[in-house]
């Protein structure tokens, strides 16, 4: 397959991912439980806490939760299972499995900094990157606590200083 395959194929699967995850992102989709009793939906135990370890290595718990306390893992399980179609979640699956299988099964610090200074990086570890950062951003923490929330929105304001908004953005 030549290198323009490649891409067009890569960025359609990420435009339908990228969708689907919006659209379950919109309908207040969450997971029953978060933590140890939670039972994936979609993916299997293994994958389940490889995509758990990667999402607290690139997210890390600081001043401010990680990545395990929000349960990342658990969101986005849910979400592929319930928003996706079989067709998405067949492409969510392979890309698990293939950053699954480039990793050996397991995450390590030194694993993810290696991929990231590796060039060109894997673009299904680019893509699952991505959706943890996205998951990250669409959490209630996040939303209320990091960013600006007005549940109530009122007049629009396109160009402000961030100095009036505390020097936080807004949320969505």
């Amino acid at each position: 397959m030549d290198r323009r395959a490649a891409i067009k194929r890569t960025a359609v699967a990420g435009l339908g991912l990228s969708s689907a995850f919006i659209s379950g992102v919109l309908s207040g989709c969450k997971p029953e439980q978060i933590g140890n009793g939670y039972q994936p939906l979609f993916f299997d135990r293994n994958k389940f806490k490889f995509l758990q370890d990667l999402s607290e290595i690139l997210i890390p718990a600081t001043e401010t939760p990680g990545a395990v306390e929000l349960g990342l893992a658990e969101w986005i399980d849910t979400i592929i299972k319930k928003c996706y179609s079989e067709e998405n979640q067949k492409i969510a699956a392979d890309l698990l499995n293939q950053v699954y299988d480039t990793f050996g099964g397991s995450a390590t610090s030194k694993q993810v900094e290696e991929t990231e200074n590796s060039t060109p990086i894997d673009q299904a570890y680019q893509q699952l990157k991505q959706t943890i950062g996205s998951a990250y951003l669409a959490t209630e923490y996040v939303g209320t606590e990091l960013l600006n929330y007005l549940p109530i929105p009122g007049d629009y304001e396109a160009c402000i200083p961030l100095s009036q908004t505390n020097g936080k953005a807004w949320t969505i």
